[in-house]
């Protein structure tokens, strides 16, 4: 057997008999299993901030100018290059395939990093991932986010064979994941700091001088350093944060953790299922630690120590649930060793391991259920409603929010009858310009909605279509028709 072969199997599934060897059988399953139920997520409709980055990618004359023009911090630089070679499309799907591939790939990626502890550790690692709610959601939807999870599992992974063989085509990996990685989304810089501080410790602990750590620190990590820097100085303190809603952060670290488990979004049960989560997440970096693993150092920064110092030190304008997506992503892993491990020792760890997987994966079928159901948003729907119960030929429309959502209205308005015009009235103009149509838009758990509504000049309006979206990305939209003497009944 060559030295090539010898490390493809030690890391990965076997090349020779691929049927014949169960645990690849295995591995094709989970393959298979984490792609059936990422495609789905596809076809839901395309919300605000995948239309925002088409809209402004279509303005654009070069793609230098996504790295110059496109400031706004919705720019995930690499996926808005996808879209500018992929220019206009009518199928919205297309946008999406690039983050389809890549959460795929993340769940063959944790499969390699886990197979390295064992088996166990890669079937239970890679079905967490394939499983998890979380990694569905995003790998459906033409952000940066699924695919800085892939470059960050995959510059651990080549970071790892690196310091094992001292290969360097493993190091040219980790680079080129590096940049990709940053041009993707910004949080891939957890995965930067994490990866300089485990370096740092296994150098401490293989190199004899201190000249010799800095040579190999240097050589392995000086030109992601030299990239960052060149990052942060042409690009991302250039980025401008974009306005959203307030956030309380408590709810969104409960609704995080809750949702990475497979629990609700928020109440009692969030809370009880986030600090149960949380209490084996730090159960099991002591265990890595108690077993004299260096990668414990990594896994503590990226999961725990640099998202909770960014937190402190940046106070951040605004926060999701999307920004702690790496973070997750390593805490799977880190928890198929800490789970393998009971497995192992204990004789009811077989029962634990099993109803704990059923569990999780109730749990994030349950809230992946809803994502099919009512995806993220109906805008579509919405519109054909209002054209299919409007006479007149241009359709007058207002709502609550100028900009989100007259950018939805202009994006679907070309998937209606050709009979149909949307004109749509400002908040400045309406009421003294008239408005048959007033479309709410609500994000997250909104306030109670009224049945009828009152305009400044008396004319009422009247709640005639409902459509939710599930969660994390997009939102709800009312549809009011006005009433009386003024409007169609």
């Amino acid at each position: 057997m060559t030295s090539e072969q010898s490390e493809t199997s030690q890391y990965g599934p076997s090349q020779k008999g691929f049927l014949r060897d169960p645990l690849n059988m295995v591995f094709a399953t989970i393959v298979v299993f984490a792609a059936a139920f990422r495609l789905p997520g596809l076809f839901t409709d395309f919300w605000l901030d995948e239309i925002w980055t088409l809209s402004r990618t279509n303005l654009l004359n070069s793609p230098v100018e996504i790295f110059t023009e496109f400031l706004s911090s919705n720019n995930n630089h690499l996926n808005t290059l996808i879209f500018y070679l992929l220019g206009e499309q009518k199928q919205w799907m297309l946008y999406r395939l690039h983050s389809l591939a890549a959460g795929i790939g993340t769940v063959i990626i944790a499969w390699l990093i886990a197979y390295q502890k064992g088996r166990l550790e890669a079937i239970i690692a890679s079905l967490l991932t394939a499983g998890s709610y979380l990694m569905i959601h995003y790998s459906s939807e033409a952000r940066g986010y699924a695919m800085v999870i892939f470059f960050a599992l995959l510059t651990f992974y080549a970071a790892q064979r690196f310091l094992q063989n001292s290969f360097w085509r493993w190091a040219v990996i980790m680079w080129l994941c590096m940049w990709l990685g940053f041009l993707s989304h910004l949080m891939y810089v957890h995965v930067f700091i994490a990866l300089g501080f485990w370096l740092l410790v296994s150098l401490f602990k293989t190199c004899k001088t201190g000249q010799e750590i800095s040579i190999r620190f240097i050589q392995c990590f000086g030109v992601p350093i030299l990239s960052f820097v060149f990052f942060y100085i042409f690009i991302f303190r250039h980025m401008k944060i974009d306005e959203a809603d307030e956030y309380n952060l408590f709810v969104v670290l409960v609704k995080t953790i809750s949702y990475a488990a497979g629990g609700p979004a928020s109440g009692p049960s969030a809370i009880t299922v986030a600090a149960l989560t949380a209490c084996f997440q730090l159960y099991s970096l002591i265990w890595m630690w108690r077993k004299k693993c260096d990668e414990w150092v990594f896994y503590s920064f990226v999961i725990i120590i640099s998202p909770v110092a960014i937190l402190i030190i940046n106070q951040p304008e605004v926060l999701f649930v999307r920004y702690f997506l790496i973070s997750i992503a390593f805490a799977y892993i880190a928890i198929s060793f800490a789970l393998a491990d009971i497995f192992r020792r204990f004789y009811t760890g077989k029962k634990f391991l099993v109803l704990l997987i059923l569990l999780f994966l109730f749990g994030n079928g349950w809230n992946v259920v809803e994502l099919f159901k009512y995806g993220r948003g109906g805008y579509l729907e919405g519109l054909r409603y209002v054209a299919a119960h409007s006479t007149e030929h241009n359709i007058r429309i207002t709502s609550n929010n100028d900009f989100r959502n007259n950018m939805l209205i202009e994006y679907y308005k070309h998937f209606l009858p050709i009979d149909k015009k949307i004109v749509y009235v400002s908040q400045d103009n309406f009421p003294k310009e008239p408005a048959m149509w007033i479309i709410l838009n609500r994000i997250g758990y909104p306030e109670e909605i009224y049945k009828t509504m009152i305009d400044a000049e008396g004319d009422i309006y009247k709640l005639v279509k409902s459509l939710p979206y599930s969660d994390l990305s997009g939102m709800d939209w009312y549809v009011y028709k006005k009433q009386g003497p003024k409007g169609e009944e």
